[in-house]
């Protein structure tokens, strides 16, 4: 009887109304029913998705989302971004802004809606985009029949203005080329072919700007985060024209972009403000590019052509000003267009040199090789001439005879003392290194005094076979001379007598340096002690010796008379002597200088006569290659009272 018919077809029946129940909560579990945000979604919402990434240009300063859910099958929709506090609601509808100023970056939305049985997550991470131009490429047919044509990476002439321009050209065609950025996850390497997001940990908040980034130059949007900065690199000047283009017209097709633009410009003289024949032409769009061909804008011999570029950016959300007055990216005064040539001396403001382990110091064109034991061991000096123009570099150089210098690669080491050199991780400055024999720089110097003047000879890629791209009146030259002068310190001590470094009264003549220590020594006449230490301290590839130590005094017949004294010869500064903070300097008290110390005697029953004591010692650089000669040193101490 409980095996009936009956009993069976009733728990079937409960069975399957159970399955029914369990399957329409699965069915009607909570979700949202649209997203909305005021950038750009990918992938289109659809309630099954979970999660995705939005963007937003980097021109906006606030992000919106509203998220919308049934009312009929919803309890509570919550929700919550990064260091904010969490939104709650009853109702099918909440709104949420965002800064995009947050010190988190890139920001996170989670969002919540839930039923009395069940909740359903979901995610949005938001990303700063842009769009932003690359390059500008100049060409044209020339009267004569030759094509010229130069690539320009937009970010290099945001900063160097001028365009230069052959003459005879017949029309000027204009390409811009645009790209598109994510400021997404950051990049381990440069790029060559796109814009790259790197990422500095070291650069706090309040320094996260494009102006404190090493290569800002470079960079086009910074944004920081918790624990850093992001910023926007630009591809490689060096692969200008290169980017990917096909990345950006997806980008634009999939969002509905479309990218327009408009060339004005002016005839200007140089070095008035004053703007006439004002000209203003729509550009062709071509893929990820505008172009455009005019002949009115051509420059003249005795005037300027000053252009402008508006670039607008329309999309369904809106439009947005990629390049115009208004934007970061368009310089002041726009571009500059010119027939006139460059100048040697705003092109090459930098050189530098190697020889072994020495450094070359320069103060722009001029060079100085110290004579020290390390150039002894050179074979050749390693000069490297740096251009400040990304189309120009220093072709040859060659010596006042005609003869030019060997070619060499550039070493990494110029790094040092240019990170813009074009070998360097985000340099671009183009380099010319050369090798100047050392034997030849020495037989120069032993037969003459002045410098030796290298010729250069600067060319410009662009300008091969179009004339000479630089002033005619202006030399590329190089100078380069030996460092003879001797840095040294000297000090004296006297009973009571403090420790003075004396330099207010030196004169150099080749071989000679008079110190006048006469304060030092009248302040000595009022106690009555015999002994003065003198030291002098010099860098460690110096050697020190002394000459000897001469009393000069006036006898009773006013004649000067000469006395040499006796002398304790020191070979290092001795310990108590350190208690003096002047000598803090030398080596034997803790410092870096090489130091010697001499004790001199002198006579106090004329104490009173005592015109000056005379200690000569002799200075000389070690293993010196040029010249094995020494440098006199006379310090004198002098009553003048």
């Amino acid at each position: 009887m409980l095996l009936g018919p009956a009993l069976v077809g009733a728990l079937v029946g409960l069975t399957m109304i159970s399955f029914t129940v369990i399957f329409l909560n699965m069915t009607s579990s909570p979700h949202l029913a649209d997203l909305y945000t005021s950038g750009i979604t990918w992938p289109p919402f659809g309630p099954k998705a979970r999660k995705y990434w939005a963007g937003t240009h980097v021109s906006e300063r606030v992000f919106g989302l509203t998220a919308v859910a049934e009312p009929l099958e919803t309890t509570r929709v919550s929700v919550q971004a990064i260091g904010k506090p969490m939104l709650n609601s009853t109702s099918a509808v909440i709104v949420e802004t965002l800064s995009l100023a947050e010190p988190v970056y890139p920001q996170e939305v989670a969002i919540t809606v839930e039923d009395t049985a069940a909740t359903a997550s979901y995610m949005l991470q938001v990303f700063k985009w842009g769009i932003f131009p690359e390059s500008i490429t100049i060409s044209g047919d020339t009267a004569f029949g030759k094509r010229f044509s130069q690539c320009i990476p937009w970010g290099y002439l945001y900063w160097n203005h001028t365009v230069h321009l052959p003459k005879g050209l017949l029309i000027l065609e204009i390409r811009v080329t645009y790209s598109h950025f994510e400021m997404s996850f950051p990049w381990k390497k440069r790029s060559n072919n796109s814009f790259a997001t790197y990422f500095d940990p070291a650069l706090p908040r309040e320094k996260c700007t494009m102006w404190a980034i090493p290569s800002w130059a470079q960079a086009t949007v910074a944004q920081a985060s918790a624990h850093g900065c992001f910023y926007g690199l630009q591809p490689r000047w060096s692969s200008c024209g290169q980017t990917r283009q096909k990345n950006t017209e997806r980008f634009l097709q999939f969002f509905q972009g479309n990218v327009s633009g408009r060339l004005c410009a002016s005839t200007i003289v140089p070095g008035t403000s004053n703007l006439s024949n004002l000209v203003c032409r729509t550009m062709l769009p071509s893929p990820a590019a505008l172009a455009i061909n005019v002949s009115e804008i051509l420059p003249q011999k005795s005037k300027d052509t000053q252009a402008k570029f508006t670039m607008p950016l329309r999309m369904p959300s809106g439009s947005i000003d990629l390049v115009g007055d208004g934007s970061l990216y368009q310089p002041r005064f726009g571009f500059t267009f010119t027939l006139r040539k460059r100048t040697v001396a705003k092109t090459f403001l930098v050189a530098t040199g190697f020889a072994e382990s020495v450094v070359v110091h320069g103060e722009g064109l001029r060079l100085t090789i110290a004579d020290c034991a390390a150039l002894a061991h050179a074979t050749v000096v390693e000069l490297t001439v740096l251009s400040e123009d990304l189309d120009c570099h220093l072709e040859s150089l060659s010596l006042e005879n005609g003869t030019k210098l060997d070619i060499i690669p550039t070493a990494r080491r110029v790094c040092q003392i240019d990170s813009m050199a074009e070998m360097c991780e985000h340099g671009w400055k183009p380099s010319s290194s050369f090798a100047l024999p050392v034997p030849f720089f020495r037989e120069h110097l032993l037969l003459r005094t002045a410098d030796l003047q290298l010729v250069g000879q600067p060319t410009c890629k662009s300008f091969t076979n179009f004339g000479e791209p630089f002033d005619d009146s202006e030399k590329m030259a190089v100078s380069l001379r030996l460092n003879q002068e001797r840095s040294f310190w000297a000090f004296i001590l006297g009973q009571e007598l403090h420790v003075e470094p004396s330099s207010e009264s030196c004169w150099r003549s080749p071989e000679l340096c008079v110190i006048d220590f006469h304060q030092a020594w009248a302040s000595s006449l009022h106690n009555e002690s015999s002994k003065v230490f003198v030291t002098v301290a010099a860098p460690e590839d110096y050697n020190i010796s002394w000459k000897r130590v001469i009393q000069v005094y006036q006898g009773p017949d006013l004649f000067r008379e000469e006395k040499a004294l006796r002398a304790e010869r020191e070979a290092t500064t001795t310990a108590h002597l350190c208690v003096e903070p002047s000598l803090k300097v030398t080596k034997e008290c803790g410092g870096a200088l090489k130091s010697s110390t001499i004790q001199a005697m002198f006579d106090i029953s004329i104490k009173s006569d005592i015109r000056s004591l005379r200690f000569e010692a002799s200075f000389s650089c070690s293993d010196s290659f040029f010249r094995q000669q020494s440098v006199v040193l006379e310090m004198t101490l002098a009553n003048w009272l």
